[in-house]
């Protein structure tokens, strides 16, 4: 069962790598760069998160599923659910409930699935919250890359250089590790569940984990992601037309106070976590030590 379950994700992998690869051909080489550049940044600095270095290989299968597999299937379950909800609840309430409700429910889920893959092709691989946190922000930083191939390509069409410049600032720099901190938090919750709980309370661990990205999810996309829609729209008058370009005080004091506001809180308990288990790693190294000493 297993062996069967590993080749149909393998076969599911294979084919959401050839669309990321046609996807780049046909991507300009300067949005490749914009989208991919910030990306790789963020994935060496949470690489480097872990102690004792996961290997490289598993890092990269993360990030590859978060580039491919995560987003071509959430696209298609989006359309599917969004699709369905129109014709049952009717547009206006599907609007409310799509990114309140849908889209981070299907995306958490699509990139969480990899730490479940990851678990199962390599049971040892997550060993707590650390290595969790760092594959589940790995996915991420994925994601985000493979998102804003498209959201780049739109700004350079609807603002040319300038409003590619832009996307660039706030989506591929600014905005990077909004994925990765979501995930990272389910990745986290696994990571401690697997630990030392069992049974229910292992369950529950991951339940709460899952919860919590998809509720910082939610709050970025209702709240972070429209105030910042608004900031950059910037009109001269209350409901007018946008600004060519929006005032130097929007983009490099609001937008990021923004992202502080909706993101900063997760990624700071997140760093909590990492900073408590490594505290208990540093303990557990001292005492063997000291045992060893003794003995």
């Amino acid at each position: 069962m297993r062996r069967a379950v590993l080749v149909l994700v393998a076969a599911i992998v294979g084919w959401s790598l050839v669309d990321l690869v046609v996807t780049l051909i046909a991507t300009p080489p300067v949005i490749v760069v914009g989208a991919g550049a910030p990306a790789l940044v963020f994935a060496l600095a949470i690489a480097r998160v872990d102690p004792d270095r996961a290997p490289a290989a598993l890092l990269a299968a993360a990030f590859v599923w978060g580039a491919s597999v995560a987003p071509l299937v959430s696209l298609a379950l989006n359309d599917s659910v969004r699709a369905w909800l129109g014709a049952t609840i009717g547009a206006p309430r599907t609007a409310v409930l799509a990114p309140a409700v849908v889209g981070p429910l299907i995306e958490e889920s699509a990139k969480g699935a990899a730490l479940a893959m990851l678990v199962l092709a390599r049971p040892r691989a997550i060993a707590g919250p650390i290595d969790g946190l760092v594959y589940g922000a790995m996915v991420g930083i994925g994601f985000t890359m493979a998102e804003n191939l498209s959201y780049l390509a739109i700004a350079a069409v609807q603002g040319g250089q300038g409003g590619l410049e832009r996307a660039v600032y706030t989506r591929a720099v600014l905005g990077g590790f909004n994925h990765a901190a979501f995930t990272a938090t389910t990745g986290a919750a696994v990571g401690a569940a697997l630990r030392g709980r069992a049974g229910v309370a292992r369950a529950g661990a991951i339940v709460a984990g899952f919860t919590a990205a998809v509720v910082q999810h939610a709050i970025w996309n209702v709240v972070g992601s429209r105030a910042i829609t608004a900031l950059l729209c910037d009109p001269e008058i209350p409901g007018g037309p946008c600004r060519a370009s929006p005032a130097a005080r929007r983009l490099y004091v609001d937008i990021p106070l923004v992202l502080v506001a909706c993101v900063g809180p997760g990624i700071a308990v997140l760093a909590v976590v990492a900073g408590a288990a490594r505290h208990r790693a540093r303990r557990r190294t001292i005492a063997a030590g000291a045992g060893a000493r003794d003995g």
